[in-house]
């Protein structure tokens, strides 16, 4: 299947409706959660099937949906910063050790979603910051 997307998410989707799977793909897990406007999806592939079939290679991908992104309101940005440290959180304490430094950026286009958010994290003793 030649795929038009990065996501793993969106991979799994599409896969899925291509193939007319109803249920989850040999080697892929997938969790959602859902908190107000935000979305977190967690895709796992967990075996070659999962590599083959999304064309990923073994591993977590994360993807955090905000709906209308580029018209909220602060405390609606500290909600969508504490999501997103929440994840990084869980994938840096499963990886750094306690008090290994780490630098998270986003780069690139101000008007691109990925980067909108501007998050930093700094320094693995929960000494986080988002800009």
């Amino acid at each position: 299947m030649d795929f038009r997307t990065d996501m793993a998410v969106e991979r799994r989707d599409l896969y899925r409706k291509a193939n007319n799977i109803e249920t989850e793909i040999d080697g892929v897990e997938c969790e959602e959660e859902e908190q107000e406007d935000i979305r977190v999806t967690r895709v796992k592939i967990s075996n070659e099937k999962g590599q083959e079939a999304l064309q990923k290679p073994i591993g977590n991908y994360i993807t955090i949906d905000v709906k209308r992104i580029n018209n909220i309101e602060p405390e609606k940005e500290d909600k969508i910063v504490e999501v997103i440290a929440k994840e990084l959180i869980s994938v840096v304490d499963k990886h750094i050790g306690k008090q290994d430094e780490i630098m998270i950026v986003g780069l690139g286009n101000l008007y691109s979603t990925p980067d909108s958010l501007r998050f930093s994290c700094c320094q693995r003793s929960r000494n986080y910051k988002a800009y």
